[in-house]
C-alpha cells in the first residue's frame, strides 16, 4: 500500500478497488504492445511511428508484415540514409534485397558515378508485384536512401520452380547416347 494512502481514511478502500479492477483486461488499452493491439490502430501507429504510405505500411500485404514494419520503425528510422536500412526497409516489406551496387554508370555506357546505385531485389511473394507497386517501391527506395545517393536502378531475379508430371508415350523420343531405340521399344513393350 502506498504511505499516503496507509496514512489516510482511503486506505480501506484500496484493497477493495484493487480486488475489483484486478480481473480487468487492459491489452486493449496498451496499444504499443503491437502484437496484441487490434488490427484497427495499426493504421494510427503507422502514421504516429511514420511509417505510413508509402514510407511502407501500403506495400504491406498482410497484418503480420504491417506489425513488423510497425515494430521497427524507430531502428528504421535511426538508420535511414544507409545500406542497412534500405535492406531492412526492404525486407520488412515483403523483397529480399539480394545486391546493392553502388559506383554504377547513369546511363547506359556512362562513366560510374560515386553517389549512384543500383538495387536487386526478390519478392518473397509473387502476387504482390505490379506497376503500381513497382513505381511505390521507387518512391520507397528514394526515401530510405540518403539525399546525396542516386538511385539508378532497379532489378530483380525470379527464380520460379514448376515440376510436371512426365507420361511416357509412344510418340515420346529420349534424347542422348546411342540406347534411344532400345530403351523406348523396351520400355513401351513392357
Amino acid at each position: 500500500m502506498a504511505s499516503a494512502v496507509a496514512d489516510s481514511r482511503l486506505g480501506v478502500f484500496d484493497p477493495i478497488i484493487s480486488n475489483q479492477f484486478d480481473d480487468i483486461d487492459l491489452s486493449p488499452i496498451m496499444i504499443y504492445l503491437v502484437d496484441v493491439v487490434q488490427v484497427s490502430a495499426l493504421p494510427w501507429l503507422a502514421q504516429q511511428f511514420d511509417v505510413d504510405g508509402f514510407r511502407g505500411f501500403d506495400q504491406c500485404t498482410d497484418e503480420t508484415s504491417k506489425r513488423e514494419l510497425i515494430k521497427n520503425a524507430i531502428q528504421l528510422h535511426r538508420n535511414l540514409g544507409t545500406i542497412w536500412g534500405i535492406k531492412k526497409a526492404c525486407d520488412l516489406i515483403g523483397f529480399v534485397p539480394k545486391n546493392i551496387q553502388e559506383n554504377v554508370p547513369l546511363y547506359e555506357g556512362g562513366q560510374n558515378v560515386w553517389c549512384a546505385f543500383s538495387l536487386e531485389l526478390e519478392p518473397k511473394d509473387l502476387g504482390n508485384i505490379t506497376a503500381d507497386t513497382l513505381a511505390m517501391l521507387k518512391t520507397f527506395i528514394n526515401y530510405y536512401k540518403n539525399a546525396r545517393s542516386i538511385f539508378v536502378d532497379l532489378s530483380s531475379s525470379l527464380k520460379i520452380a514448376l515440376s510436371d508430371n512426365i507420361s511416357l508415350t509412344e510418340s515420346l523420343v529420349l534424347s542422348g547416347g546411342d540406347f534411344n531405340d532400345d530403351f523406348n521399344d523396351d520400355f513401351l513393350n513392357s
